[in-house]
Parts: structure tokens; sequence; C-alpha cells
């Protein structure tokens, strides 16, 4: 059974009342515990250090219930009391809504909790798949690994945005690889230019996250790998969840680029426009109304609803010319048009992975219609499910939103990751 905390909807009106129940009854409980150990022999307070640990399951925690108490009848009721009321608050403190971090103190939070927790658990590789083009990675490793994830980073992004994501996987016991695209943040690059995103082939993206991916699958042998891709890294990740069907056991694509939004430029005439860019040999070139980092972006204009998380991520680009990526060249949009096209046409076809669709209401960047084309295919006609939420009250970044959203939003990502998986005629896997 999981013993999760009401939320305040359930308590109506009495919510400021009895929303801090568990608390109440937590500190009750602790303070009543000493009384009870001297009626019980001693047994209880032993045990109730063990039930303390939320990582053990129901049954063990009783298991060792059974073997450390000898008292008498009297006892043995007062401790599965006690049991009782300690597993569950544990349980409900270890729980999703505990771990997300609130905007009260957002900062000091990062600094003091996420990073210590993270620096220990880091290192830097330098993969190569082509001789001398280093590719930059970060590995996190969790203490009890249940599986490792892939982070696959949107346009313009780097590892550093990504913290507190990484933060969550490894709290829940995850291993966790993100490697940066060609000519984002720390890895290679194909231009001299830092601040525009240019890539020749979009495939070349796809392999050089597979290649990773497989090196993360090798290190790791017997752990699910899954799959997280945000914006431009989640059409990546449905390419790649595509073209290697077996290496990923299930994928969760937020705000995925299928295709990108082009304002009040029609698709076909964007594309058309950098097809013809490129064959001018202007491919290196920004596009028109792209340009080069001027500086900290506005909250007001961002992608973000969260403002501390927004302004802490600006500070760290602010501060280190080789996260300062800002604008499309016509090749990148050209090879974007490549990747819509081979999304619609084959991957949905050959993705094996059950997947998980996250939509923004408010984006402005990428195309939510061609979102929904994609999931309908998947799931009507494709080899697995598919399944897409609408998150109210986000713009495209869905993680970067406040804590009441973002609380629902990993709890749902959580619950797929470790649900067990059905195949599309209700079998399992």
């Amino acid at each position: 059974m999981n013993w999760m905390r009401p939320t305040d909807s359930f308590y109506g009106k009495y919510a400021p009342i009895f929303s801090k129940l568990f608390e109440v009854l937590y500190l009750c409980v602790t303070c009543a515990a000493p009384a009870v150990t001297v009626a019980t022999g001693g047994a209880t307070l032993s045990a109730l250090t063990v039930y303390l640990n939320p990582e053990m399951s129901r049954q063990s925690v009783l298991t060792v219930f059974m073997v450390q108490n000898g008292s008498s009848l009297f006892g043995r009721q007062i401790d599965k009391f006690y049991y009782n009321i300690f597993y569950r608050t544990a349980v409900w403190r270890n729980s999703v809504e505990r771990l997300i971090l609130s905007e009260q103190g957002y900062r000091e939070q990062m600094e003091n909790v996420v990073k210590p927790y993270l620096d220990i658990r880091k290192s830097v590789l330098w993969p190569e798949r082509e001789e001398g083009k280093k590719i930059y990675c970060e590995r996190y490793l969790a203490d009890s690994p249940k599986g490792v994830v892939m982070i696959s980073h949107g346009f313009t992004e780097t590892a550093e945005k990504y913290k507190e994501v990484i933060y969550y996987f490894v709290k829940k016991q995850y291993h966790v690889y993100l490697p940066e695209y060609c000519g984002h943040g720390r890895s290679y690059r194909l231009i001299p230019d830092s601040s525009l995103i240019y890539v020749d082939d979009y495939q070349r993206y796809v392999n050089d996250f597979l290649y990773v991916a497989k090196m993360a699958a090798k290190e790791n042998p017997g752990l699910p790998v899954f799959l997280y891709g945000h914006s431009m890294g989640g059409g990546l990740a449905a390419a790649e969840a595509a073209q290697e069907p077996e290496l990923f056991t299930k994928v969760v694509l937020s705000s995925p680029m299928i295709r990108p939004a082009t304002g009040n430029i029609l698709w076909p005439v964007a594309k058309q426009i950098a097809f013809g860019a490129c064959q001018q040999g202007k491919g290196a070139e920004y596009v028109v109304g792209q340009h080069p980092y001027e500086g900290r972006e506005n909250f007001e204009n961002s992608s973000s609803t969260c403002k501390v998380r927004f302004e802490y991520y600006q500070d760290k680009k602010e501060k280190e010319p080789l996260f300062q990526t800002n604008g499309a060249s016509y090749s990148w949009l050209y090879q974007a048009g490549r990747l819509n096209r081979y999304l619609q046409r084959k991957a949905w076809k050959q993705i094996q992975a059950p997947v998980l669709i996250f939509q923004s209401a408010e984006d402005h960047l990428v195309s939510k219609p061609e979102q929904v084309r994609f999931v309908v295919k998947l799931a009507r006609r494709g080899l697995t499910s598919g399944t897409m939420i609408i998150v109210p009250g986000t713009k495209h970044e869905i993680y970067g939103s406040g804590s009441r959203i973002l609380r629902g939003y990993w709890k749902r990502i959580f619950a797929f990751l470790e649900e067990p998986q059905v195949g599309k005629n209700g079998s399992g896997k």
C-alpha cells in the first residue's frame, strides 16, 4: 500500500488545520516513545530505529520487528501501533512531494543541499565517437541503483541547467548520464562561434548520444536504461529510442520538439528558406531574428514560470562563456525539419518502449499539434503505448515550473518509470 500524504484539496476548507496532521502525530509519538519503552522492556525503542528507514519495505520492517521484540503480548501490540505510525510517516517524508525544492530559499537549497549531494556522486567523462571530437558527459551514481536515466537536453542548454532534475533522479536511486550535444556547453564544436547552434546533420546528435547510452548500459549490466528528453532533446530522444529500440526500457518526453514552432512564418516556408540558405553556403549563419548572446534573458519573456529557478541558471550562464549558446543557424533549422520528417514518417513505427509525453499549456517554441499527431500514431498504430499529459499553467520548460506543479510532474514521472511494463495487448513484459 502506498502511504501518501493527503493533499490540501482532500481537506477542503479545513486544510490549514489538518494538512499538518502527519507532522503533529509524528511529534506526539516521538514524545511518548520513551514512556512506552519502559513498559515494553526497550523493544519498541530499538525497533523504531529501524522503522525510520524509509528505504525498507513494509514486510522487511515487520520482519525486523518480530526478531527484535521479545516482550509481552501487550508490548508486541504497542510495538505494532508505533510501527504503523512511524513507518507510514517515514515513507511519506521520503515521498516525491517532500523531495521537491520549494521556491522559498531555493538558491540556498541548491548550493547547500543539492550541490554537495551531487558533487560526491559526480564524475566527468570525455568519450569520443569520432577521433578528436570530445563529448562532455556528466555521470552521477546513486547509492542503491534501480536503473539508469539518460538525459537528452534541449536547444542551447547544458548539463548545468539540469542539476535539480539530476538531483531528483539520483535521490530516487537512478544513475544519471547527461552528455552535452555537439555545439553545446563543453562538448566539441564544428564552428568557432560559441553562441551559434550549428550542426551539419541531426544524425550527429543521435549518434553521439547513443554512443554514450551504450557505454552507460555496458557500465551497468542488468540495470534498465530509461530516457528523459526535453524540447530539442525530446525530439532527438524519440529518434534515439527508434534507432535503438532494444536499448531503452521507457521514454519520457517533456515538451518535445517533434517540430519547432516558427511564429508567424508558415512551417513549409521556413523550411524552404532554411534549405535555400544551406544551398547558398549560408548554413552556418544566424536565422533571421536570431542573434548572439547579449546578456541575461528577461523572465517575463522566458520559457519558465518560476523566477527563482530561472534566475539561478541565468547567473551561471552569465558567468560562463561556454554556456552562452543562443541562436539557431540555418543548418540547424533545416536539420530540425529533417528530424520532424523522420519522426512522423518512420520513428513512431520503430519505438518499442512505452512513451510518456508532457505538453505544456502555453508553449510558443515547439508545435503542439505535431506532438499530438506523433503520440496518436504511436498509440494507435505503433508497437508500444503512448500517453500524453497536458500540464496547465506551464510554459515550455515544465521542469522549471513552481514546486506546486513539479510535485505532480515528478510524481507522474516516477510512477511511470516504476510501474510494471505492460504491452499493448495488456500482457506484461
